[in-house]
């Protein structure tokens, strides 16, 4: 039976990234892949006013399909981080939870560090600490094609594409919850955990729960 969680880097990841943190006691990031475009890597959907939003990280060569994904820069000429929050908070600006964990998240983008990799695993790891998730966080320490039957392997089944997704090995699906335009646009799954944290707060982690057992 497999007790970690092998995943792929993902920026401000959807919750159903985020529920392997709460199924899984151990979560490993693949460090030896290389960048591949059209992934949650270097992108994130929110809810906005116009519906669904895709926000994405703009990447200094970062397009090269055979560039290794520690090794991918993130380019801050375009200031991106600055527009990102300032979207977040025209999206979110009125969510019960948006200004107690806005806070947790703006140092993060601030910093604007030089790789993509770096900033999702700092990100990720103020989501889950801000969550009280007591996930062990850890990169893999080597490239492995069919890896162990100790890890669920769920590097291809989390993906925006729905031709790619597999949530067959996600344990669980999606529970619905209010969102700030759900009268608007209906209830817009598997969102950027952001949406979950900033509309539940607190209750998130027991929603993400909820999802994986399948009791309401």
């Amino acid at each position: 039976m497999a007790t970690s969680a092998l995943v792929l880097t993902a920026y401000a990841p959807p919750a159903s990234y985020v529920a392997q943190c709460l199924r899984f006691p151990r979560v490993v990031i693949e460090q030896w892949e290389n960048y591949q475009k059209g992934s949650y890597r270097n992108r994130c959907h929110i809810a906005s006013s116009h519906g669904l939003l895709r926000l994405s990280i703009p990447l200094y060569q970062g397009k090269h399909q055979r560039m290794p994904i520690r090794e991918v820069r993130i380019d801050h000429r375009e200031r991106w981080a600055k527009n990102h929050l300032e979207t977040l908070v025209t999206a979110y600006g009125s969510a019960p939870f948006f200004e107690e964990y806005y806070e947790l998240f703006q140092p993060v983008y601030r910093k604007e560090p030089a790789f993509l990799f770096d900033f999702n695993l700092e990100l990720l790891q103020t989501i889950t600490k801000a969550m009280r998730i007591s996930c062990s966080i850890e990169l893999s320490q080597e490239y492995e094609r069919l890896p162990a039957e100790a890890y669920a392997d769920l590097r291809q089944a989390i993906s925006p594409k729905e031709t790619q997704k597999h949530p067959d090995q996600l344990g669980g699906n999606p529970v619905p919850y209010p969102q700030v335009f759900e009268e608007r646009h209906g209830f817009l799954s598997d969102l950027s955990i952001f949406d979950m944290l900033f509309c539940l707060g607190p209750e998130s982690i027991l929603h993400l729960g909820e999802g994986l057992t399948g009791k309401r």
